[in-house]
């Protein structure tokens, strides 16, 4: 599955990826899908930026059930677009 939008980890438990920065912030982890990146991919180099990623769709909802779905065995992801936020 390819995906596009805001990536957002702000703590450990919550790694995601959301269709805008506003749904990152407020609407929590219903609107996001939880991503399982691989341990040698740096978060930090994508957090707070727009992305294209792929992988494959999960059950795994993420900490504590609290996404609608999940992303793992990821092959792809990289900064997508103009970066606005």
């Amino acid at each position: 599955m390819r995906l596009r939008g805001y990536y957002a980890n702000p703590h450990r438990e919550s790694s995601a990826i959301y269709r805008n920065h506003i749904d990152a912030i407020f609407a929590g982890g219903k609107e996001g899908i939880w991503i399982e990146l691989p341990k040698y991919i740096n978060k930090k180099d994508f957090n707070g930026k727009y992305i294209l990623i792929e992988g494959e769709l999960s059950e795994f909802r993420g900490h504590m059930g609290a996404y609608c779905c999940g992303l793992k065995n990821i092959t792809r992801i990289e900064k997508y677009g103009s970066q606005l936020y």
